[in-house]
């Protein structure tokens, strides 16, 4: 029988390493978002085409956080795009030029870790006092009597929901590509060929993430909206080919009335094509003018 003993020897080494494969994989991808993303910007030459001003705001721990403001010269509503993780504010330049075209202000923050903001990208409790940072400027000093609207992209897409519990003037939210959590960021991208259950994958991550970052609820951001005392606020969910369709339909099913959920080409960082532009705008221009009109007499009463 010695040959059973060493057969089993062999299989319980190989699975000692799957093993730690696994959990130095695991470790590897989640520190991977935790790091400094640069971009090359030049906002000295885009301010000649839009009134652009920048603008840093404090966190609590001393680091900088710049974003750009760009202000119409009357009283309209404001459009705040929070982008996704590893994206730049650049990144949402030609929307904010045809939203300032259209009438709106438009604010766009840099998140933490994002140059030329300070200090590297983390989770949990900075990226929230982050947000009341940037949040607690823009409606003291910046925009003190404003309707806002908020857009997010991936990440930003939590985030805007998490800003709900801190905001009372937002009247419009809508959510790109969105995410109900910052796990969930990470791993609904990632394509497995190896069939795990549903079940095991995702108590595989959510126990790396909260032992790695702290516990963030499923259901943080959304509780955010459903709790929000006053008005329901609309929620309209875009949704592009680069999204898992069945994890978005998930996601909108869990959000209350009144929501929408509408198809675009793809969202605009980098650029939308010749193609694709049109049909985007329209779609985001109905949404505005639906929602977040610039005559205040003209908003649906929910």
């Amino acid at each position: 029988m010695r040959w059973v003993r060493n057969f089993l020897g062999v299989l319980l080494f190989l699975s000692l390493l799957v093993l730690l494969a696994a959990v130095g994989g695991t470790y590897w991808y989640l520190r991977s978002f935790q790091r400094e993303w640069t971009f090359e910007e030049q906002s000295s030459n885009l301010a000649l085409f839009i009134p652009l001003r920048e603008v840093d705001v404090a966190a609590a721990d001393g680091r900088r956080l710049r974003g750009w403001i760009v202000r119409q010269n009357q009283a309209a509503p404001v459009v705040w795009i929070l982008p996704d993780i590893g994206e730049s504010r650049l990144a949402w330049w030609n929307l904010m030029t045809v939203l300032y075209d259209w009438g709106y202000h438009v604010v766009v923050f840099n998140l933490r870790g994002h140059q030329p903001s300070e200090g590297r990208f983390s989770w949990g409790a900075a990226l929230e006092g982050d947000l009341k940072a940037i949040s607690d400027y823009l409606r003291t000093s910046a925009y003190p009597s404003a309707r806002w609207g908020l857009l997010g992209h991936g990440l930003g897409s939590y985030l805007a929901l998490r800003m709900l519990c801190r905001w009372p003037d937002v009247q419009l939210v809508i959510l790109e590509d969105p995410v109900q959590t910052p796990l969930d960021r990470m791993t609904v991208p990632l394509r497995w060929s190896v069939r795990i259950p549903p079940e095991v994958w995702k108590a595989w991550w959510r126990t790396s993430f909260r032992w790695m970052y702290g516990d963030v609820p499923e259901d943080a951001g959304l509780r955010c909206l459903v709790e929000k005392p006053g008005a329901r606020i609309p929620a309209v969910v875009l949704t592009s080919p680069q999204w898992p369709r069945s994890y978005v339909e998930a996601f909108y099913a869990r959000l209350p009335e009144p929501k929408e959920l509408l198809e675009v080409p793809h969202a605009p960082v980098g650029g939308l094509s010749e193609r694709d532009s049109p049909q985007y705008l329209n779609t985001f221009q109905v949404v505005l003018n639906r929602y977040l009109p610039r005559d205040v007499s003209t908003i649906p009463m929910p």
